[in-house]
């Protein structure tokens, strides 16, 4: 017993060593909906080369911050998902505690046809160990059907299980890349609206992927309608006038068209991705999308 907890460790050691020496680029360690993997070269061209600070509300995956990472000196990540954020937490503070559990979730998947739903059914408390919150996340998420994220009314994860003959439960290495491109963020998740948290300055970049306007918004309890969307382009409004560089991913809708419609602050660009998430889990056509930057030439710093 000893012997074999002593190569596993030392294979544990060895697999850090090495990703050390040949680092791995960080990638999203969970599939969210809407997320920006096939739209992040259309975003990176409306990234500013210097950022003083980089927030991102509503981070989900974070594709577009692990895309950007190794150029932002510090960042604050926000969702209000609160299981999201504390996953985030345990990834950047207690990685090889994660992978010892996702290790053993992978374990049981593989021996219990019926797991998934035993661990679904789990309701973590506020008492439960963040580790064990997270790594149930996780688990839901790599295995559950088509990589969905969907709570009823009462906030409870209710994702059939996918048909995955070998889902990838446990990446050691590109967790211990992520968490080492958390070291230098601040992540946040609270009951205060986006607007209260996001505080930018001249200088920050400030990306938003809300839920789109007039889709699916079931990734958490209460969705995020037409009132929340002028919120955020009121909110995009008071940013650029305090400098901050402003992009915004949305639904190419002629509501979102109109919301962002002032030239003197919003430039609009079209572009086309297909979404990975959909309901059928076979791909669809790409759909049309709208990049939404702030005006390069508005110079509105310090106007309120």
């Amino acid at each position: 017993m000893n012997a074999r907890k002593s190569s596993r460790g030392i294979a544990r050691q060895s697999d850090t060593f090495r990703d050390e020496i040949v680092p791995v680029v960080a990638r999203p360690f969970v599939k969210w909906p809407g997320g920006k993997r096939l739209l992040v070269p259309e975003i990176l061209k409306l990234v500013p080369e210097d950022i003083k600070l980089y927030w991102e509300p509503f981070v989900g995956g974070g594709a577009v911050f692990f895309s950007i990472a190794d150029q932002v000196g510090r960042a604050l990540l926000w969702d209000s998902n609160k299981e999201l954020m504390m996953a985030y937490e345990v990834v950047r503070d207690k990685v090889e505690e994660l992978i010892e559990i996702l290790q053993m979730h992978h374990g049981r998947h593989h021996r219990d046809s019926d797991y998934y739903y035993k661990v679904r059914q789990e309701h973590p408390s506020e008492d439960t160990k963040d580790t064990i919150v997270a790594a149930r996340l996780i688990y839901l998420n790599k295995t559950g059907f088509n990589g969905l994220y969907r709570v009823n009314g009462s906030g409870k994860f209710n994702v059939p299980k996918g048909k995955y003959d070998n889902p990838s439960i446990c990446d050691e290495s590109n967790l211990r890349a992520v968490s080492r491109k958390l070291q230098t963020t601040i992540l946040l998740s609270s009951d205060k609206p986006f607007n209260k948290v996001v505080q930018p300055s001249s200088g920050d970049l400030v990306y938003c992927d809300p839920p789109y306007h007039g889709t699916f918004t079931g990734y958490q309890a209460g969705g995020f309608g037409e009132q929340d969307q002028i919120c955020l382009r009121n909110a995009a409004l008071k940013w650029i006038q305090r400098g901050a560089q402003v992009i915004v991913s949305n639904n190419d809708t002629l509501f979102i068209r109109e919301l962002y419609s002032d030239k003197d602050f919003f430039k609009i660009t079209e572009v086309h991705a297909k979404r990975p998430i959909n309901r059928n889990g076979k791909g669809r056509g790409a759909v049309p999308e709208i990049i939404i930057s702030s005006n390069s030439q508005s110079g509105l710093e310090g106007r309120e």
